[in-house]
């Protein structure tokens, strides 16, 4: 996907948001960007450094609608607490900018991100004398196997014993 054209696309809403507000001069400060690690989140703003960052892997899964919806989110967060004169949150002033833009005030996004989950590893672990089969994640599993921690059966209340295998 070209991110050139896409910034584009989200200069033009931010400008448009900034317009419908009266504060046309604020959509040429305000810097957009993609970030790659945002996985859950379609995007965040700064007030303090005038900044929108947008999800690099959810962008492509988004709709046009929520597109537009998100990056006028985000900028209504700037126009609020530059208006306001204090952090604004999703409360009634961001609301209120929100509305003035023909904007539902929804706090969250509902672009399916199920795709983009990583499953973590998790580990088989056994109660030494019940013969209870569990399994841990990985970062216990490490601190099994380095001898940093132990974990107790809950069915014999010995040690947990790693037996190596993936679940």
């Amino acid at each position: 996907m070209d991110y050139s054209d896409e910034l584009r696309t989200a200069r033009r809403y931010v400008e448009f948001a900034c317009a419908m507000c009266g504060c046309e001069t604020l959509a040429r400060r305000i810097d957009i960007s993609f970030n790659s690690r945002f996985t859950s989140r379609m995007g965040d703003a700064s007030t303090k450094y005038m900044r929108i960052r947008l999800s690099k892997p959810l962008w492509p899964i988004a709709s046009p609608v929520q597109r537009r919806a998100i990056v006028i989110h985000e900028a209504c967060h700037i126009i609020a607490d530059r208006t306001f004169g204090r952090r604004c949150g999703h409360g009634s002033r961001w609301k209120k900018v929100m509305r003035m833009c023909g904007e539902r005030p929804l706090r969250c996004h509902d672009v399916d991100t199920s795709s983009l989950k990583r499953r973590r590893a998790r580990y088989k672990v056994v109660g030494c004398s019940c013969g209870h089969v569990d399994s841990v994640s990985f970062v216990k599993a490490s601190r099994i196997r380095k001898g940093v921690s132990e974990y107790i059966c809950k069915k014999c209340d010995n040690k947990l014993q790693l037996t190596g295998e993936k679940v």
